[in-house]
């Protein structure tokens, strides 16, 4: 985590207090419900999502420093149970020839060759499945997937793959257990997200949904920089199931709120307090923010033409002055924060800029814009990472965005 000594900006961020305690005491007030089903990022669930997911061996979406994820997901139950999951590739690729790993992989137009554009890719998924034990957790590299069937059982790393005891730190014993197989997005570069669903595990069709609600997980996105790694860790959304009596549901499709909701209705807004890219924290530090966006409502495994999904922005700065903004995109979005409304090169004029707003910090409060038949849901969900640049390198951190209210119109998961 970045601690903030700097006291211009503990003051402002004091002076956020106004509209960051309004935003905060809304979302407080949505999810803390009592019986209410969820979507939140502290409480288990039948349904995960972590928006963000990357791999980079060799560096070149991280300013030449190699970058992967370390996914986790607990079984928080006394009972085993099976979890059927997603990676969903949103990989920006280049139309024609080039990118930056032989495979096309592209941040910018630059990347590609004459002519090429550098365009999100088809959102194709790769599913596989995990079988696990009671109150079992487990984790991976995404680079390297599960190879092996040791995990570590007990010492300070449970749930860590391994092929021998000194594999596990502290007393712990690698012991093993078939629980599926998670494939590696290695060698390539891969960007996207990870949804898991509990499943029912048997019978002829084990990947149906099963209500039940014991699934917790987080992703450590980390780079090693010079021998300096440097990690931000984020927890998995979860969306609750309306029942948890443990009974099958009837097909694999996931309604998402609405009238008959199968499981709890993705938020109507996401609320983010954050500093304004190009702000200096001192004279030798300034932060920048990435954004992930990824769709509530999905065609998984097939889908040829994902739908557009547009979202408004209201950007408030610390003297409460209201600017805007707008974007689209498909099954996937991540970039920093003044791209969301200027190109590459022209970040200086977004009103994600601190050059714009004139305060070091604010709030943006992003909207789904409903579409008139309700096809998709238009449903989001998001995750914000925060880097802060200086003469000792990069250092950054992760966090999950303020929930607020209930979409009217249902998202809908199919695979």
């Amino acid at each position: 985590m970045v601690r903030f000594e700097h006291r211009e900006v503990r003051m402002t961020i004091k002076r956020l207090s106004k509209v960051a305690w309004v935003a905060l005491l809304g979302s407080i007030a949505w999810v803390g419900v009592a019986g209410a089903q969820k979507v939140s990022s502290e409480e288990a669930a039948g349904y995960l999502v972590f928006p963000k997911v990357v791999v980079d061996p060799s560096g070149r979406l991280s300013d030449g420093v190699p970058k992967d994820t370390v996914v986790r997901i607990t079984n928080t139950s006394d009972t085993a149970t099976s979890v059927h999951c997603f990676y969903v590739d949103g990989t920006p690729r280049c139309t024609i020839g080039g990118g930056l790993d032989g495979d096309g992989a592209c941040e910018t137009n630059e990347d590609c060759d004459s002519g090429g554009i550098c365009t999100l890719a088809s959102c194709q998924a790769i599913n596989f499945d995990l079988n696990l034990t009671a109150n079992q957790p487990v984790g991976w590299r995404a680079s390297q997937g599960v190879v092996t069937a040791g995990f570590c059982v007990g010492g300070t790393s449970p749930g860590f793959p391994c092929s021998q005891n000194s594999d596990c730190s502290g007393v712990g014993v690698c012991q093993a257990q078939d629980i599926g197989r998670v494939p590696p997005l290695a060698p390539g570069i891969f960007l996207g997200e990870l949804k898991c669903v509990q499943v029912v595990g048997t019978g002829t069709d084990p990947n149906i949904p099963v209500n039940r609600n014991d699934l917790v997980g987080n992703a450590s996105i980390y780079r090693v920089d010079s021998g300096l790694v440097d990690v931000q860790t984020y927890n998995a959304v979860g969306v609750q199931a309306v029942a948890s009596d443990g009974s099958a549901q009837n097909d694999t499709s996931l309604v998402l709120g609405g009238g008959s909701r199968e499981y709890a209705g993705c938020p109507a807004q996401l609320v983010v307090d954050h500093f304004f890219d190009d702000a200096a924290l001192s004279a030798a530090r300034r932060v920048t923010s990435d954004i992930t966006l990824v769709p509530c409502s999905e065609r998984l495994e097939v889908d040829d033409n994902p739908a557009v999904h547009t979202l408004q922005f209201l950007v408030f700065n610390e003297f409460e002055q209201r600017m805007s903004a707008s974007t689209r995109f498909r099954c996937f979005r991540e970039t920093q924060l003044s791209r969301l409304d200027r190109r590459v090169g022209q970040e200086g004029f977004s009103v994600f800029n601190v050059g714009v707003q004139g305060t070091l910090a604010g709030q943006t409060v992003i909207r789904p814009v409903l579409t008139g038949d309700g096809n998709p849901g238009n449903g989001i969900l998001a995750v914000v990472e925060e880097f802060h640049r200086s003469r000792l390198g990069i250092r950054s951190a992760a966090f999950n965005v303020h929930l607020r209210g209930d979409k009217s119109q249902p998202d809908t998961v199919a695979y």
